[in-house]
């Protein structure tokens, strides 16, 4: 079997789709990996990634986490599909979990269906490939179950455990909105901005207000109430800004948060939503934790100091800094040199002065006594 190293970048070289995948070992821990393809008799007309621990337990949770790349290469779709198992395997090791990865399509010019947007419903057709992947990822689950017992003979739990990061995490938080009933647990990070909440006052994929027409059936708080919500964001996540969207003020808007993000959700939603819950990121994402929790649903929100989004905004950070911190003690330096130029000088106007105040004293002095002989001097003093 092939060692795998943590978190690496593989491209298997070999054939891991089939009825057998792709044995593979990490940790002294076995793991069959397979790429299953799209099957429109199942109701997905997309593949899906499936690991599977050798060590699986009766009961276990799948853990699931949508790719996120937008390109139109299947190659690199597939790829990163592939990566992004593999990273949440390794991650989860100590739990023997099963992980699946839908591989959704995301191509410029068409809905954000990695996210789950609002054009993801506009497809009725369900033999076409973009029809509502929140229902092919649904089927995609249950074959995942069927090949998990066939490959392991172990019954895995009707829930799933959604995981997320940036937009696979905004995924996981609607996929979670449009069914309830089959998610246990949901993390997510990098997605805070848009946080749904089941209000009437407000359209998906925010709110519910639409909810009944988009997807035909009424949404079930009472399932929503039985999911863990856990989410985190860096406390710099609004630090980079978009070059293009702008906040109402006409300030360009953070980068990362979805309310300013029309593709992702729509520009009216997104304007209710801030005065709904506010215009600041952080600000409205508590707002909306608040509400969760009023209502009933289990949620936390933690926020991480001094981290952005991701790795390479970190070091940008901390380059910035860096030269911040240079320049203010190349500031500091010159401002020390030019106090001690002025001591110096200071220090030297002194000594002139007091050579000069010398050579006064002595100029007076004999002139005093060229002027005032002893007798008159003496005489003056009485």
């Amino acid at each position: 079997m092939a060692e795998i190293k943590p978190y690496e970048k593989i491209y298997f070289g070999v054939k891991i789709s089939g009825p057998d995948g792709y044995n593979f070992n990490y940790e002294n821990k076995n793991y069959n990996i397979n790429v299953i393809g799209a099957n429109r008799e199942k109701g997905f007309n997309i593949p899906y990634v499936l690991i599977t621990p050798k060590d699986i337990k009766e009961g276990s949770t799948i853990a699931l986490e949508s790719n996120n790349l937008e390109t139109i290469d299947a190659n690199k779709l597939q790829f990163n599909a592939i990566t992004t198992a593999l990273n949440l395997e390794l991650f989860l090791k100590d739990y023997d979990a099963p992980v699946v990865v839908p591989i959704i399509p995301s191509m410029p010019g068409k809905p954000y269906y990695q996210q789950l947007s609002r054009g993801c419903f506009d497809n009725r057709n369900p033999k076409s490939l973009d029809y509502r992947y929140d229902l092919q990822v649904k089927k995609i689950i249950l074959d995942a179950k069927e090949q998990i017992s066939k490959k392991a003979n172990v019954n895995v739990d009707d829930r799933v455990f959604l995981n997320g990061y940036s937009a696979s995490g905004v995924f996981a938080q609607r996929f979670a909105l449009l069914h309830p009933r089959l998610v246990k647990a949901v993390c997510i990070g990098g997605a805070s901005g848009s946080i749904p909440v089941p209000s009437n006052n407000i359209d998906y994929p925010i709110g519910i207000k639409d909810y009944a027409n988009l997807t035909h059936k009424d949404f079930d708080l009472s399932a929503y109430r039985d999911i863990k919500f856990n989410y985190y964001v860096g406390s710099l996540e609004t630090y980079f800004k978009s070059a293009t969207r702008e906040d109402e003020d006409g300030n360009l808007a953070p980068m990362h948060d979805m309310s300013y993000f029309d593709r992702s959700m729509p520009e009216e939603v997104g304007k209710k939503q801030r005065e709904l819950f506010g215009k600041d990121m952080f600000i409205r994402a508590q707002n909306s934790v608040d509400y969760l929790t009023k209502i009933g649903v289990d949620v936390s929100h933690a926020i991480i100091k001094d981290h952005a989004h991701n790795d390479e905004e970190d070091e940008t950070i901390t380059k910035e800094k860096n030269e911040n911190e240079k320049d203010k003690n190349a500031s500091n330096e010159q401002e020390k040199q030019l106090i001690d130029i002025e001591k110096q000088n200071n220090n030297e106007d002194k000594k002139v002065s007091d050579e000069q105040s010398k050579k006064l004293f002595s100029i007076e002095k004999d002139f005093v006594n060229d002027t005032y002989p002893e007798s008159k001097v003496a005489k003056l003093k009485k």
